[in-house]
């Protein structure tokens, strides 16, 4: 990847951590600090769709090809959903497709990727299940390694995580105790 591109993820990351700084520390946010909370907002809105709220419900949606339901955040990983997406060889050349991309790229951009290969909207239950849930992990383990080299802590990627409507590990929503437990070491 380029030096001069920002990964989405991260750079979603720090705007929100500068916003909640400015509205828990407004003796100590400069106006230049506040301004670049709305020109962030301001830009994304003109250059990308709104990110995906967090449903409170599993809802199922019906496509040709598509038995799929909707994830929430309150969906374990453990859930299966069935999922037809193809024959076995287009399932196996996606499933090698979103392995690699799920290496270099957030979770979100691979289940975008998918979208556009397929037609069809990816959602992370579907993705986990093409990849399998290891996969998934590791994604979100590496995201959790520069996201902890960049001072978020593991509260916040929780928190984060949990607006992103991501699917928890062992549990119904993230938490400080998850992320630790998916890093392997509680000392953060």
């Amino acid at each position: 990847m380029p030096k001069d591109k920002i990964q989405p993820s991260a750079a979603l990351a720090a705007i929100e951590l500068l916003e909640r700084l400015n509205a828990d520390f407004p003796q100590l946010a400069s106006k230049q600090s506040r301004q670049c909370v709305v020109d962030w907002k301001r830009l994304m809105t003109k250059t990308a769709p709104p990110p995906p709220q967090p449903q409170t419900a599993i809802r199922p949606t019906e496509r040709e090809s598509d038995t799929r339901r909707v994830a929430t955040a309150a969906t374990p990983l453990d859930r299966e959903i069935p999922v037809s997406q193809g024959t076995a060889d287009e399932r196996a050349e996606l499933a090698e497709f979103a392995l690699t991309a799920l290496q270099s790229s957030p979770v979100e951009d691979v289940m975008s990727a998918l979208t556009r290969r397929t037609g069809s909207d990816w959602d992370y239950l579907s993705l986990i299940e093409l990849t399998g849930k290891e996969a998934y992990m590791q994604s979100l383990r590496k995201e959790a390694g520069e996201l902890l080299a960049n001072a978020i802590s593991p509260r916040q990627i929780a928190d984060l995580w949990g607006e992103l409507g991501r699917p928890a590990i062992g549990g119904l929503s993230w938490g400080e105790h998850n992320v630790r437990g998916l890093l392997g070491n509680t000392s953060y």
